[in-house]
């Protein structure tokens, strides 16, 4: 007679196993999510490796850092423009009579929009219109494809609190009185005709439609802290919004925050659409680049951090290679570097 506790044990062995070999190969034990603000555990990384390929110096002072992926430029670095395939500083060519600290590209019409107002076209850099929208170098404008404009987040009047729309075909103002109540920081578009921005010393989180320059939402984003949009999945419809205790990933469809990434505070934020990551500097004081992969809409990993030379704030992406170019602080004795960190 065979006893209970060896048909037990026979049951129970081929389940200990496979739980055994699951653990082997690694794989990925499922969770739920419990708070929204819970913060993202660090796993084995997976195929995409990133690392620092080289460091190009640059004159002036980094503005907003953005890549031109159709002709392989790099704008945002002080008076210069950067060859991303060569990784080298173009000579200053004698069409461009402009500054470039910030660029915002309409790339359909290819045209390109400094914040200083300046239209011009994209291959031959020549100047095509003049706008009075002056907005900041260290603040990126916003385009919005449904409409071809771009909202240039003001920053040369008295509140601060409104923002340039400039029609990006003709370099016309469209208009230049929508009061946003505060200062702006930062903006994302979602491509389907809502501008979401964050506002300075502010709680919420603002949404404009496109089209009627209304505003239609204010959303408050609970435990986070100066919300500013700095990024988006626009096919999971996440936000991710840069806060003074973290990164959150916020539902763009009703401002609902789904989970935090991160404790510190991020200063530009890359998403890359084909690998499903996030980039980041950490401005925690530890020089690194933090990638994050989103392995769900609300699910996120941290994979990887990459040691950077110096402190850094600004990081744009070339969403062709994956490759992100990252600007350092004005690091006494160190000079001005663009960092490459290519997968």
């Amino acid at each position: 007679m065979t006893h209970p506790l060896s048909h037990r044990l026979r049951s129970t062995v081929p389940l200990l196993a496979v739980s055994l070999l699951r653990i082997s190969l690694g794989e990925p034990h499922s969770t739920s999510r419990t708070s929204s603000t819970a913060i993202v555990q660090t796993r084995t990384p997976p195929l995409h490796s990133y690392h620092l390929i080289t460091s190009i110096p640059y004159r002036g002072e980094v503005g907003s850092l953005s890549v031109d992926t159709a002709h392989r430029r790099l704008y945002g670095v002080g008076q210069d423009i950067i060859d991303i395939d060569s990784n080298r500083v173009l000579p200053h060519p004698s069409s461009l009579t402009f500054d470039t600290y910030s660029v915002v590209f309409a790339p359909e019409l290819n045209h390109g929009l400094t914040n200083s107002g300046t239209l011009f076209d994209l291959t031959t850099l020549q100047a095509l219109a003049t706008v009075h929208a002056k907005g900041s170098s260290e603040v990126a404008s916003t385009y919005d494809p449904t409409t071809q404009h771009a909202f240039v987040w003001s920053y040369d009047n008295a509140e601060y609190k409104s923002v340039y729309v400039v029609d990006m075909k003709t370099g016309a103002m469209i208009d230049s009185t929508l009061d946003l109540g505060g200062r702006p920081q930062a903006g994302v578009a979602d491509g389907r005709g809502l501008i979401f921005v964050g506002r300075e010393n502010m709680d919420s989180l603002l949404v404009i439609d496109a089209k009627t320059l209304i505003i239609v939402h204010r959303w408050g984003l609970g435990a986070c802290k100066h919300p500013v949009p700095k990024a988006m999945d626009r096919v999971t419809h996440r936000l991710f919004v840069g806060c003074m205790n973290g990164l959150y990933v916020v539902d763009s469809n009703n401002g609902m925050v789904m989970t935090r990434v991160g404790e510190h505070y991020s200063g530009k934020i890359c998403f890359d659409p084909k690998r499903k990551n996030l980039l980041f500097p950490d401005r925690s004081g530890r020089n690194v680049l933090v990638v994050v992969h989103e392995d769900t809409p609300d699910t996120y990993s941290t994979i990887q951090t990459v040691q950077l030379p110096h402190t850094s704030e600004f990081a744009t992406l070339d969403e062709r290679t994956g490759t992100v170019y990252d600007g350092d602080e004005d690091t006494p004795g160190a000079g001005h570097w663009i960092h490459v960190v290519a997968p």
